[in-house]
């Protein structure tokens, strides 16, 4: 523990506070090693209805969690993570399940309009082609909500159990909301699901519909899935 203290604080000797270069008009909220967040970056990844209602605060914020981000990453990067056991492997997945997505979503929003198929055709085809359809393991739709406090994610969860639809309760408790509500709406092969936290794989391994997992504290943050 100490070890990842220091290592931490070695790191965090290298980030800088906001400044304006000499010369040019970009304004550099935070510097992480060779890493620079602009405000114009920061800005163009804070909601706008955010930025709306107290964009120092947003961008403070937003300011914040990149420096954590960055950290991690530079420390994971010195430590040569990516080369552990499994880890390539997962992460191939990933970017494939990820291509898939985005190849799928652009073939629907182009040819959405002649895209037309009636329930008995899409039988039809199901019962021509079973055998395209066996899946070689389970695939999960799950919601998780990152919250910054375990009081908001107690109150997100109560909500729910009342019936409070998931959309509004992830854009009033969840960080990262609108991505938190485009993950839910696919469906995942379980043994990635839960993304880099094993913990929440293990829970939607044994949860049923409708359940909700208990809340799992990391990296300062309560997750529950």
């Amino acid at each position: 523990m100490n070890y990842i203290r220091f290592c931490i604080f070695s790191l965090l000797i290298a980030v800088t506070a906001c400044t304006k270069p000499a010369e040019t008009n970009t304004v550099i909220l935070a510097e992480v090693g060779e890493e620079r967040l602009t405000a114009e970056d920061a800005r163009k990844q804070i909601p706008a209805i955010v930025l709306q209602s107290d964009s120092a605060s947003a961008i403070q914020t937003y300011r914040d969690e990149w420096i954590r981000r960055q950290i991690i990453l530079q420390e994971a990067e010195r430590l040569n993570f990516i080369n552990r056991p499994g880890m390539e492997e997962k992460l191939r997945r990933m970017r494939e399940e990820f291509i898939l997505q985005q190849v799928q979503d652009y073939i629907i929003a182009e040819f959405e309009d002649d895209l037309t198929v009636s329930e008995q055709e899409a039988r039809d085809y199901y019962q021509q082609h079973k055998d395209r359809f066996v899946l070689d393991e389970r695939y999960v739709r799950y919601r998780h909500l990152i919250a910054s406090t375990n009081a908001e994610a107690e109150s997100a969860k109560r909500e729910l159990m009342r019936g409070t639809d998931w959309e509004t309760v992830a854009k009033k408790y969840s960080r990262f909301a609108d991505l938190k509500i485009r993950e839910s709406e696919r469906f995942w092969p379980i043994s990635i699901a839960g993304g880099d936290i094993n913990m929440l794989n293990r829970y939607l391994k044994i949860i049923g519909p409708s359940e909700i997992s208990p809340t799992y504290r990391t990296s300062g943050e309560y997750h529950f899935v």
